[in-house]
């Protein structure tokens, strides 16, 4: 048998091209657990062989298991456990499970421990965070950082962190981080009933955990999506995720076959006071607010505010009124109000608001990350990355408004901001597996807005991957 570590490092040397000199960054020369422990291992082989009394030979047939395969060990006996201390330990020794980031891999094992745990200790993760500051923010880092969140109980924070493990190259992400952030979100989302969310989950990009084949399908099912051999696919994932008694209400309930639902009769709102104001009070106690509610609503009040009303006097004021509260609805509800043709009602003053609104405030949070990238004052790794994505979540609710105007208006003050933070990490702190995830990703949204020069500049920023990244060992050249 061979060492995981030692196949790691033999798989890296063998690929070809660009792949072969980052992976050799990913790869450390001078790391010798691999080797080490290969050798411990086959030493235990061979005592577990020898005609040494048999307690001695089952500990060393044991022990040299586990250093043959220290990640299964970690995930099926250590992470069950709550054993976080030695999962962080063991994970280190694991070759291809974590490869191009052992070191992040092994925090976010002995995370995935902590949360086994009853109580969230948090002096253990701020130690943690310590240790990530000593070498580059990776996909085992961010995935650490998003079950530290989700341990405090910080749901938001935990999504936001973990749905970006996708975000860097693949170079950078073992798929073990990939699996695990995906199948996270997944349940996560199941415990808000959020299908939506988790059929997007599932069609990503890269493989998927048994759970998270299972759920996909139980989604898909639900939502009414395309899902072939439903019933023997989903038994199949079903019996080799593990997962039977957590999983079965699931698959049991989405295999039978749901009732029509009956149709979201928009009510006939008559063009009295008491009726509009009426359907506006059940609109800002609805738990689910939609776009169509609110539309039907702004319609209302124009109606009720025309030339002739009893109301005409009045108008100003109470469409004044009318507009901060649905507003402040549509922004806490996130509904995504496109352009509005004549922009002179309600609801065109309504989606002015939110988009003014949603520009200012995209505005003041790049600038703020532009001025603290200009004046080099840095933040740990982490809270770099968490700067950025909260930056990327308020982008993406300003351009949900939609339109041409509004995505290039929104790009413009996106891109300085997170620009001077990504050239500033990449050129001067190093951390260059985070800095080309925000290069890609401002590559996609300038191609979106069509703004040339920060397609090309982007472009080239994303090319520095094969010659500068790589880290070859001393000497090499």
């Amino acid at each position: 048998m061979i060492n995981p570590g030692v196949l790691g490092a033999l798989w890296a040397a063998s690929r070809s091209g660009q792949h072969q000199q980052n992976v050799l960054w990913a790869y450390d020369p001078q790391d010798e657990r691999p080797i080490f422990s290969f050798a411990v291992a086959t030493f235990l082989g061979l005592v577990a062989l020898s005609g040494l009394p048999g307690p001695v030979r089952l500990a060393a047939t044991f022990a040299a298991l586990v250093l043959f395969f220290p990640w299964a060990f970690t995930r099926y006996c250590l992470i069950p456990l709550g054993y976080a201390g030695a999962a962080r330990f063991l994970t280190l020794w694991s070759g291809i499970a974590w490869l191009g980031d052992r070191f992040g891999g092994s925090i976010a094992a002995g995370a995935w421990a902590m949360l086994r745990r009853e109580t969230h200790d948090e002096e253990w993760f701020a130690r943690q965070t310590k240790q990530l500051e000593k070498t580059s923010l990776r996909p085992g880092g961010i995935l650490a950082c998003g079950l530290a969140a989700a341990s405090r109980g910080d749901r938001e924070g935990a999504r936001l962190f973990l749905a970006s493990v996708d975000d860097l190259h693949d170079i950078y992400s073992p798929s073990l981080a990939r699996r695990m952030a995906r199948e996270w979100l997944m349940v996560e989302a199941v415990e808000r009933g959020d299908w939506s969310a988790i059929h997007e989950h599932g069609t990503r990009r890269g493989s998927r955990t048994c759970v998270s084949r299972v759920l996909y399908g139980v989604a898909c099912l639900r939502l009414g999506r395309p899902y072939r051999l439903a019933k023997p696919r989903l038994v199949t994932w079903w019996l080799l995720s593990g997962a039977w008694m957590p999983l079965w209400p699931l698959v049991t309930a989405a295999l039978v076959p749901l009732p029509e639902p009956e149709p979201d009769v928009q009510p006939e709102i008559e063009k009295t006071l008491r009726s509009v104001l009426d359907a506006h009070t059940r609109l800002l106690l609805m738990p689910a607010p939609t776009l169509e509610r609110l539309t039907a609503v702004a319609a209302g009040w124009d109606a009720l505010l025309a030339g002739g009303s009893p109301l005409a006097d009045l108008a100003d004021r109470v469409k004044a009124t009318a507009v901060d509260d649905l507003a402040a609805l549509a922004k806490e509800a996130e509904l995504a109000i496109g352009p509005v043709t004549g922009a002179g009602g309600v609801l065109g003053a309504v989606a002015a608001r939110v988009r003014k609104e949603r520009l200012a405030e995209l505005e003041e949070v790049a600038d703020r990350l532009r001025q603290r990238a200009k004046a080099k004052r840095p933040l740990p790794p982490p809270d770099e990355w968490r700067e950025y994505l909260q930056l990327r979540a308020v982008y993406r609710k300003a351009i949900a408004l939609g339109g041409a105007e509004i995505r290039r208006l929104a790009f413009t003050s996106m891109y300085n901001g997170v620009t001077w933070q990504s050239v500033w990490l990449y050129n001067e702190r190093g951390e260059r597996p985070i800095a080309h995830g925000m290069f890609r990703w401002m590559l996609g949204e300038a191609t979106a807005a069509g703004d040339q020069p920060a397609i090309q500049a982007q472009t080239n920023n994303v090319g520095l991957l094969p010659e500068r990244i790589a880290r070859l060992p001393p000497g090499w050249r």
